[in-house]
């Protein structure tokens, strides 16, 4: 049973962001520091819905935000059409000086995922098979043997954690967060978050993801970065009102 004091619950009746993020607090302090094995299907399936709904109210408060920033700056874009790249393609068209102080902000955050690869030689291949041992995902999360070229792959995110955060709010409409990384060696199966870095409407690679053992600890880390943005363009936003 959620308990809240009068101030609190006035403050969150008035303001839909506060009120949001709340709610994606509250929802995150259920998230597990580990994904349930297929084995255990009832812990899995509670799990998976307590993520999927902190990931709605998280995400729903950087709409809130944009569609804020849309009215603000008016920017004039329709508003169903009020989202991260048409906020940035409209910010980068507008010269004003809020206009690009937002533009950083957004740019710092929404970002697709830079991916690279390259061949590697078959010794390079083989040393990192032995060097992980008998963790497969992290293995083949890194490297790939496609077609007998033996390639590495890497990902800058440096720009792209809330945009991880959206994409996975837009996976959950057809596929699942949870991915059973199986036996590998001697090991035991595990269970993992699995955080796509492309577009779901890519095939599939295990390479294309990162993956998480502790979905608490990434969904925390999110919801920082979440409030910051927030509070970042609040701050900007109340500076254009005053001026």
């Amino acid at each position: 049973m959620i308990e809240l004091d009068e101030t609190k619950a006035k403050l969150l009746s008035t303001n839909p962001i506060e009120f949001k993020l709340f709610c994606a607090k509250t929802y995150l302090e259920d998230i597990p520091t580990f994904v349930p094995l297929d084995i255990y299907p009832q812990q899995k399936v509670i799990a998976e819905m307590i993520m999927e709904c902190f990931l709605f109210y998280a995400v729903s408060a950087l709409d809130i935000t944009f569609q804020e920033i849309n009215k603000k700056l008016k920017l004039e874009i329709q508003q169903n059409r009020v989202r991260p790249f048409t906020i940035i393609a409209t910010l980068k068209i507008n010269q004003t000086n809020e206009s690009k102080t937002i533009l950083d902000q957004v740019m710092k955050y929404f970002q697709e995922p830079i991916h690279t690869e390259k061949i590697v030689s078959d010794k390079e291949f083989n040393d990192a098979f032995i060097r992980y041992g008998d963790d497969g995902v992290g293995f083949f999360t890194e490297y790939e043997n496609r077609k007998k070229i033996k390639y590495r792959h890497s990902w800058n995110r440096n720009n792209s954690r809330l945009w991880e955060l959206r994409n996975q709010r837009n996976i959950i409409t057809h596929e699942s967060l949870l991915k059973n990384a199986g036996r590998f060696g001697t090991v035991m199966p595990k269970n993992y978050l699995r955080v796509r870095l492309v577009y779901n409407d890519n095939p599939t690679q295990v390479w294309d993801s990162a993956h998480y053992e502790n979905p608490k600890e990434y969904y925390s880390e999110a919801l920082n970065y979440v409030k910051q943005f927030i509070s970042d363009v609040k701050s900007v936003l109340k500076q254009l009102e005053k001026s």
